[in-house]
């Protein structure tokens, strides 16, 4: 069996959802939130691997979404080429010297590690691993979501604790001091520190063994039980599973910690808004191609890259693509 955090973590939150993705192959659909993430792994990657610079970081950004339909088309603002351009701008600002050379030089990126388990692997990619003063190292996971952790959840994340057992023990010469979650934000980055001890990596094991007996017990019966929980909504697999169909199967699991005990917001008009929004982003997306096209096209015909209007400016980045201007 090959795993990876990300299978672990399936399986943890719903058997059934591991199942479709990493056994049936089932194919999920396309997530700007994903899209999103890998273009700014991407485009970090090229501007520590690359030695790029902001103005080439920033065509790079624009050729991923030119490219990209679903970054195209996503309604929410906070996938928009604009805030990614203001992100890697914001992270070149706090990470780079005027003259573009970075202020840290990573020891690895992107870096592979395999972990062999007793006839199974485990798998993984780590984004950068830098070098402390005193010859340690920190591993850094890059971030592009809304919620922050708490150091509580941070101290025990499982991510970070398969990284610190492959430093460890699949990376010659790499002794992880510290482990960091660096969050991505157009603003203000924000970073969260954690530290593992190495009688910890016992727990970890334990925990990934866990994993793999109960894949195995499954896989044995031929029953991969669906976890009940809020992201149901948002699962790739909707027609596939059985549990949104009768709720009221034995076989359906309620995951406590998924669900808090206090109460939940008005679900009914957080819905009825999602449905009205669906319903009118045809209209959105056609009217933003129309406007698009003639404010490009005015740019190119008198030679212009910035243009005013009464609410804000706007500028044309090269590629075609278009941010607004924030003071």
């Amino acid at each position: 069996m090959r795993l990876s955090y990300s299978a672990i973590s399936t399986y943890q939150s719903c058997p059934l959802q591991y199942r479709f993705r990493y056994i049936d192959r089932l194919p999920s659909r396309p997530s700007a939130a994903l899209e999103f993430g890998s273009a700014l792994h991407k485009a970090l990657h090229e501007l520590y691997d690359k030695n790029r610079s902001l103005e080439q970081l920033n065509e790079f950004l624009a050729q991923r979404w030119g490219a990209t339909e679903i970054l195209q088309e996503a309604v929410e603002p906070r996938y928009s080429l604009a805030v990614a351009v203001s992100t890697m701008e914001n992270f070149y600002r706090e990470n780079f010297k005027e003259d573009g050379t970075p202020l840290i030089v990573p020891h690895a990126l992107e870096e592979w590690f395999e972990i062999a388990l007793d006839g199974h692997v485990l798998v993984g990619r780590i984004d950068r691993i830098d070098t402390l003063e005193n010859g340690n190292h920190e591993i850094i996971d890059y971030k592009t979501g809304k919620r922050l952790p708490s150091q509580e959840d941070l101290d025990k994340d499982l991510q970070l604790s398969i990284y610190y057992w492959a430093a460890h023990e699949a990376m010659g010469g790499i002794n992880p001091e510290r482990l960091k979650f660096y969050f991505l934000r157009p603003d203000s980055n924000e970073q969260f520190v954690t530290y593992r001890m190495p009688d910890r990596i016992n727990d970890t094991k334990e925990t990934v063994y866990e994993v793999i007996r109960s894949i195995e017990s499954d896989k044995a019966s031929d029953v991969f039980k669906p976890v009940k929980n809020p992201l149901c909504g948002w699962c790739d697999y909707q027609g596939e599973c059985e549990s949104l169909a009768t709720s009221a199967r034995s076989d359906v699991i309620t995951n406590p910690e998924l669900f808090p005990d206090e109460e939940n917001d008005d679900l009914t008009s957080v819905i009825d808004e999602y449905i009205e929004l669906k319903m009118r982003r045809d209209e959105f997306k056609t009217r933003m191609s129309e406007l698009q096209a003639r404010i490009d096209t005015y740019c190119m015909e008198n030679a212009v890259s910035e243009i005013e209007g009464s609410k804000g400016k706007i500028e044309r980045i090269p590629g075609g693509m278009l941010r607004i201007v924030t003071d």
